[in-house]
């Protein structure tokens, strides 16, 4: 249950990339249990929209940008940290005809997106595996509508951990827990509505490899939202038909 050597970059590596309607860089630094890559984007439909005739009045041409960043630290050669983020905007302006009307009306939208999670894996030794996680998201949307300004924000917790017994070369157990906690909320000048929707999780499974070609699933799975609960028995069965191709149920 060694680390895959993929988990981790192999060298430093800066790639740069230049269109007509902007732009990316990418670099990655490799140290000796470390690995920093840092990406950034940039659109502007500015361009394309001189050249090209549009049936619409732009007021703010569509134009996005993206950064992120993602660290892995190798503790050893079993276990393996990944820190990541992301930050991502938008927006758009543009005067539209109104339904059966010569009149237009202006019609536009902010966007800006933030995620980030954190994974750790550790192998025990060769039968026990361990994987835990969290993450996090926000997505936030300022609309224009004329003179009006709805916004709308979700957002999003999930915590996760599993763990995997490999109790011999054909048989592994399962079992893992996981909760999300989701948020809505939109508004209109000063009136506001929202809601909150938690769901929690556990589930314990097994595996069995017959052959090197066929494999079952069985287990459970039950959640809790709110107030009701439920268990929920799943199976699946798999074929390996040759390295490219698998048929399962």
């Amino acid at each position: 249950l060694a680390l895959n050597t993929l988990d981790m970059p192999l060298r430093d590596q800066t790639d740069i990339s230049v269109m007509s309607v902007g732009g990316a860089i990418s670099h990655t630094e490799v140290l000796n249990e470390d690995a920093f890559t840092i990406n950034g984007s940039y659109t502007n439909l500015a361009p394309y929209m001189s050249l090209v005739p549009q049936n619409l009045s732009w007021k703010t041409n569509p134009e996005s940008y993206n950064l992120e960043g993602l660290y892995r630290h190798s503790i050893g050669k079993r276990s393996l940290l990944k820190l990541y983020y992301t930050h991502q905007g938008s927006k758009m302006l543009v005067l539209q005809p109104k339904p059966g009307s010569e009149d237009l009306s202006l019609r536009g939208v902010k966007n800006r997106f933030n995620y980030a999670n954190a994974s750790i894996r550790h192998a025990f030794n060769n039968d026990w595996l361990i994987k835990g996680g969290a993450s996090f998201s926000h997505n936030l949307d300022h609309f224009t509508v004329d003179s009006l300004k709805p916004q709308r924000e979700e957002s999003l917790i999930h915590l996760k951990a599993r763990v995997t017994w490999f109790a011999t070369n054909r048989l592994q157990f399962h079992a893992g827990l996981e909760h999300f906690q989701q948020f809505f909320e939109e508004s209109l000048d000063n009136n506001e509505r929202g809601i909150s929707l938690p769901l929690s999780a556990t589930h314990l499974e097994s595996q069995y490899f017959f052959t090197e070609r066929i494999t079952l699933k069985a287990g459970l799975r039950a959640e809790v939202q709110q107030h009701s609960a439920k268990v929920m028995p799943r199976i699946s069965a798999a074929y390996r038909i040759d390295n490219k191709q698998q048929v399962s149920a």
